[in-house]
């Protein structure tokens, strides 16, 4: 088990949807201190929600601006939890994030 920003920079996310089955995610922001690599990974992320306001010292910029500045869309307001148990009884899926315009 690690952090976001670990796994958000880890090499073997390469290519995925990363989804989190963490409720919050981004209490602590992006630091400097907790990279695996020098880029972020997965393909896009998954979250139930994320944190707006970050609270620790080292923190320099919350998770959404750290994905938009490396182009890695995300989506919130999801049952990650859901997913991962669909995921761990049917194991890995293909699926897809993308935008849709507000009706």
């Amino acid at each position: 088990m690690t952090g976001y920003q670990e796994s958000l920079t880890d090499p073997s996310y390469a290519g995925q949807v990363l989804c989190f089955s963490y409720p919050l995610i981004g209490n602590y922001g992006i630091s400097a201190n907790a990279f695996e690599s020098t880029s972020v990974h997965p393909r896009a992320v998954v979250m139930r929600e994320g944190c707006i306001s970050p609270n620790h010292f080292e923190s320099q910029k919350t998770v959404s601006q750290f994905l938009e500045e490396n182009g890695v869309p995300a989506v919130s307001g999801v049952d990650t939890r859901s997913i991962v148990l669909k995921v761990r009884n049917a194991g890995v899926m293909g699926c897809c994030v993308r935008e849709v315009a507000n009706a």
